[in-house]
């Protein structure tokens, strides 16, 4: 005979009665941030191993201050927002990353080290486009895309400017970082 199962906490309730909705708000979620393939379910798997996690150590769900799919979409979000920092900081050919066996989780002193150095690069990069004339969109845009706006039609009603100024904005930030990086330019002719 099996040992009795504990009784269902509002959360698994939750999940089991708004589960198709939930998994389809993930999935939309992971392809606007270009998450594809099998990277989608990596990512929708840690976000229910980090929210099951949270309602037994942390601080649990409450109902009544955010719906499930909300608070699940969240947890998603800061997930693929480290995810992007890592693969910044340290990418890696297709080989390494079926090998990679980073911790699970990041430190307290790692997540700080990444966003001072998040910090540092967008400092530079923003002295060198002060020097430009049109560094002011350029920043605005930069902006834009940290608060999380993509397209570059979106950006450009966000700015309220011509959407041909935010292909050209994109266009020199392309330019300055590949020059801050060293790289030579690549295009056609170069």
């Amino acid at each position: 005979m099996s040992p009795p199962r504990p009784p269902k906490t509002p959360f698994d309730l939750a999940i089991e009665a708004e589960y198709d909705d939930i998994m389809k708000f993930l999935k939309y979620a992971c392809r606007k941030r270009n998450v594809r393939g099998d990277d989608v379910d990596d990512a929708i798997g840690e976000t229910f191993r980090v929210a099951y996690e949270r309602e037994i150590d942390g601080p649990p769900w409450d109902p009544k201050v955010l719906a499930i799919t909300l608070h699940l979409g969240v947890i998603l979000q800061n997930h693929l927002r480290v995810r992007r920092r890592r693969v910044a900081l340290h990418p890696t050919t297709p080989l390494e990353k079926e090998h990679d066996v980073t911790s699970e989780s990041a430190t307290i002193e790692e997540a700080v080290e990444d966003l001072e150095e998040e910090e540092s690069r967008a400092n530079e990069v923003r002295k060198v486009l002060a020097a430009e004339t049109t560094a002011g969109l350029t920043l605005r845009i930069l902006d834009a895309l940290r608060r999380g706006i993509d397209g570059h039609q979106s950006i450009a009603d966000d700015l309220k400017v011509p959407v041909q100024d935010v292909r050209n904005g994109f266009r020199r930030i392309a330019r300055r970082m590949a020059a801050l990086a060293g790289r030579p330019k690549k295009g056609p002719g170069k």
